[in-house]
């Protein structure tokens, strides 16, 4: 049985062969007369314009990209025009600036821009990429973002150093200036504060805010500042290790001495949103004399 299966092996590799001439290419010359070049165009972020879109201050996002060719010194198309897709749907894409006939190419797009061509707001989570549709000297156009099948312009997408598009997406990344001012306490589960009640946060550093236990129902004594960090990757605050709130609580003895506050970093439980303008902490309360037992939820809201 084995030597049989070399044998049909062989015969596969005799039938390949037939009809084939010794002075053919790889690909028979008459399929090499109905392929037409496609130059070869990229599109690259530059990393002196923003990375992506902060939806806390959308008036400063200034993005900047160029479209260039992949090869150099390869002969360049009569024009492109740059097109711009939205989430990621070929059947939303429109074009951002038609006729680019110079290589390389620098190009900005500012979110107000972003906006008006799509006829709607940009809102969290949205993406936008940036490509080239790419016309031929015979005037055929290549699509780098076609309904139902992968881009015609895409140009050699699996080589190093190519990139078909660039993506702006919508984030709120953390602006330590939105975490200033007057917040209205929504909750504050360890009843320091009432909700509608007002405190004031201050900005310590880029990413350090610190606010006071001195509302109008707040029992704590001499109230002084207590700083938050905030981890600036996923959003999360911390006081750790614990912070001192103040000299007493009014209503506890004497022996308690001085109030704590520990908040843990739990991007679930304790956090900043932007966006939402909102801060959202689980602390833990002790005094000099001890921990007590529980956690303690508080929501602000900035106004």
């Amino acid at each position: 049985m084995k030597n049989n299966r070399i044998v049909i092996f062989l015969l596969m590799g005799i039938l390949a062969f037939t009809g084939c001439k010794k002075s053919d290419t790889p690909i028979r010359e008459d399929v090499w007369a109905q392929i037409e070049p496609v130059p070869a165009v990229i599109v690259k972020i530059d990393l002196s314009g923003n990375q992506a879109i902060d939806l806390t201050n959308l008036p400063g996002f200034l993005g900047k990209f160029n479209v260039s060719m992949y090869f150099a010194g390869a002969k360049t198309p009569p024009k492109v025009d740059i097109v711009v897709r939205k989430n990621g749907s070929n059947s939303n894409v429109k074009i951002f600036q038609a006729n680019v006939t110079t290589f390389p190419t620098a190009l900005t797009v500012t979110a107000a821009q972003i906006a008006t061509l799509f006829g709607a707001p940009i809102v969290l989570g949205d993406t936008y990429d940036f490509g080239a549709d790419v016309y031929t000297d015979a005037g055929n156009k290549y699509e780098t973002f076609p309904l139902g099948s992968n881009g015609a312009a895409s140009g050699p997408i699996n080589q190093p150093g190519y990139s078909q598009f660039v993506r702006y997406g919508a984030i709120c990344a953390y602006n330590p200036s939105v975490f200033q001012g007057v917040f209205t306490v929504i909750q504050d589960d360890w009843q320091e504060f009432l909700p509608g009640d007002q405190v004031t946060l201050t900005q310590v550093s880029p990413n350090q805010f610190s606010m006071r236990w001195n509302g109008p129902n707040s029992t704590v004594i001499n109230p002084i500042p207590v700083v938050f960090t905030v981890n600036t990757g996923n959003l999360a605050i911390k006081v750790d290790p614990r912070a001192q709130m103040g000299d007493a609580y009014s209503w506890a003895p004497a022996n308690y001495g001085r109030p704590y506050i520990a908040v843990t970093e739990n991007v679930t439980q304790s956090f900043v949103e932007p966006c939402a303008q909102r801060v959202t902490f689980v602390g833990t309360m002790s005094v000099d004399l001890g921990t007590f037992s529980g956690a303690w939820k508080t929501v602000l809201q900035k106004l």
